[in-house]
């Protein structure tokens, strides 16, 4: 039998690693969001992104989905889906080509915070010294890489039309997070994801339609499908739909929506690199900064919290929640 690393003889929990994961798979979202902003209307990117994910789901959930159509149908599960796959998805991509990237990881950077406090005011969970400390300096982090090593550049930040819509869509998120863990549906992790894409792909359909009656004067109704538009859309339906939404649920459940919403402090650092790795950009010492402050702010969080899910792995309850 294989064991899991272990610190001062005690395992270590392996979904510790989502912390890493996650945030990188989400991180492509934003950044490929914005290479196709005028390509494909944001409500009809949503859509596309999530019918693809529904259709490379649906053959193995299939049989799930039929055996609790009753609980899928749910006023409960309706607000995931609302909170989850429509309101964070759409209007971020409605911000990608009105906002900066700059004020978006700002607006990233709050949702930790904002799921600390709707936590504490909604559900009395405990506001404990490690988690608030965690989220000051992971958020000194993204300041260190917004402002590039500069905090006078914070003064000179402008909001912009886009703004609006990034804020709208971290809100969405930070109510995806705490209904995930506190208002959960019984079902399989596949299953839910699956529900979550078709039901995402339902209510974006009508507005999608909308959108593109808006442009009926504009050539191929404002959709430019090149090759890379298409391999876009698909990348959005497989990595952050599949991957990222399911690693993330799976955070949630093993950490609570608190210490789950600071793996999103990782993602602007994320896609720092790629952009680096993908498009040339330089990097600079601000960045190794910034990164050091976030993980050294998600550790503490993590790690700190004594009253928190313990490092030992063993006697985990299996959960099924989506």
């Amino acid at each position: 039998m294989t064991r899991s690393p272990s610190i001062a003889g005690r395992r270590l929990d392996p979904d510790l690693l989502l912390f890493a994961v996650t945030p990188l798979l989400f991180a492509g979202n934003m950044l490929v969001a914005r290479m196709v902003a005028g390509d494909v209307p944001p409500v009809t990117l949503a859509c596309l992104r999530w019918s693809i994910a529904a259709l490379v789901l649906l053959p193995f959930a299939r049989r799930g989905l039929r055996a609790h159509l009753g609980r899928i149908l749910s006023p409960r599960f309706a607000m995931l889906v609302l909170t989850g796959a429509v309101l964070a998805v759409a209007p971020l991509y409605g911000a990608a080509a009105r906002t900066s990237a700059g004020n978006v990881a700002l607006l990233v950077c709050a949702a930790p915070a904002f799921v600390l406090v709707a936590e504490r005011a909604l559900f009395g969970a405990p506001l404990r010294a490690p988690a608030a400390c965690g989220v000051a300096l992971a958020a000194c982090g993204v300041a260190a890489v917004v402002t590039r090593g500069d905090p006078r550049a914070l003064l000179a930040l402008s909001f912009q039309a886009g703004d609006g819509l990034a804020f709208a869509s971290m809100l969405a998120w930070v109510g995806y997070t705490l209904l995930s863990r506190h208002r959960p549906v019984a079902l399989q992790p596949v299953v839910g994801l699956a529900a979550l894409a078709i039901g995402g792909a339902l209510m974006l359909l009508p507005a999608a339609i909308v959108e593109l009656a808006h442009q009926a004067g504009r050539p191929h109704l404002g959709l430019v499908l090149t090759p890379g538009s298409l391999a876009a859309i698909l990348f959005l339906g497989l990595v952050p739909s599949i991957g990222a939404y399911g690693s993330y649920q799976r955070l949630v459940r093993s950490f609570g929506p608190a210490r789950a919403a600071l793996s999103m402090y990782i993602v602007p650092i994320y896609a720092v690199l790629l952009a680096a790795v993908l498009l040339g950009e330089a990097l600079h010492p601000y960045h190794a900064a910034g990164l050091a402050l976030i993980l050294g702010g998600v550790s503490l969080s993590v790690w700190g919290n004594k009253a928190g899910r313990p490092v030992v792995a063993a006697g985990r309850a299996v959960s099924t929640v989506s």
